[in-house]
């Protein structure tokens, strides 16, 4: 059997129920080198601690991303997930690549080189985007509605 080596931990899914507490941050207990595993951790308070993400090009995984100044490797498989990685392509926050010829050298490539080029794309679109979100839009929203005195 091969073993292949991944450019970072992977966090696996339990049988087990847990909490949703993640226990921060993600690292061997001491003296040991074993990742926590938990059957769901919440992926907002995982990206904080997460250097890259390889996701599906579903729109929460992008927005969170987006908002954690994640870069993201997109692999759509279906509907808007196409659309989606275009756009994280177009906004320098990510990289697309087609999951059904993948191999896990184009995937550690693909990771290396969002590492990389960290300091100008998610990170700098992130704090460029952070100001303008959803209360600046409910705000613009409101001031389009019609008054209802």
């Amino acid at each position: 059997m091969r073993t292949r080596a991944t450019p970072a931990p992977t966090v696996r899914a339990s049988p087990s129920p847990v909490s949703r507490t993640l226990i921060p941050p993600l690292s061997p207990a001491p003296g040991s080198s074993r990742r926590p595993v938990a059957a769901t951790i919440p992926q907002q308070e995982l990206l904080p601690h997460a250097a890259a993400m390889v996701h599906h090009g579903g729109n929460n995984s992008f927005t969170e991303c987006l908002h954690a100044g994640v870069p993201a490797l997109v692999l759509p498989f279906s509907s808007d997930q196409f659309a989606i990685a275009h756009d994280a392509e177009r906004a320098a926050a990510g990289r697309c690549l087609d999951p059904n010829t993948l191999t896990p050298a184009a995937a550690g490539h693909a990771v290396a080189a969002l590492l990389a080029d960290r300091a100008h794309g998610t990170a700098a679109l992130g704090v460029r985007l952070r100001p303008h979100g959803p209360a600046r839009a409910a705000s613009a929203l409101l001031r389009c509605m019609p008054s209802r005195r």
